[in-house]
């Protein structure tokens, strides 16, 4: 079975939503029969480096806690999502996507890695699901 997933790499609630889902797939006796395919969904793509979050990252950040996310608001340098989704691609079609995806939520609302710059998600996702090392973002 296939499930889609449709989210985007720079969204708190879905880091959240991945772990539950994740949670509830351990629990599940027929978990290797399911594959997580994860879809594009650029929640603002006009969003500039400079962009804030939104006001309830206190609320986000306290359940996030609870599921095993230990987001740090205060080092996120918000962008466009948009390379970091090409990446995404690429990394499904070589079967690495849940590897890349975990590493821009993590990379993104724990390190603060700036996901709107293209050297930063190269240097993310591409070792994983780039061949040679090297995207043409």
């Amino acid at each position: 079975m296939q499930v889609e997933i449709w989210s985007d790499v720079a969204w708190p609630w879905r880091a959240v939503g991945k772990r539950r889902s994740e949670a509830a797939l351990g629990n599940f006796a027929h978990a290797d029969d399911v594959r997580l395919r994860w879809r594009s969904f650029e929640l603002d793509p006009s969003v500039r480096s400079e962009a804030r979050g939104s006001d309830d990252v206190d609320d986000v950040g306290r359940l996030a806690a609870k599921d095993g996310c230990r987001f740090r608001f205060d080092r996120s340098r918000p962008g466009n999502t948009f390379d970091a989704h090409r990446l995404l691609h690429l990394a499904a079609d070589r079967d690495l996507q849940d590897r890349v995806k975990e590493r821009f939520l993590a990379g993104y609302l724990e390190a603060g890695v700036p996901i709107g710059e293209p050297e930063a998600v190269r240097a993310r996702g591409a070792g994983d699901a780039c061949v040679d090392g090297s995207c043409e973002l």
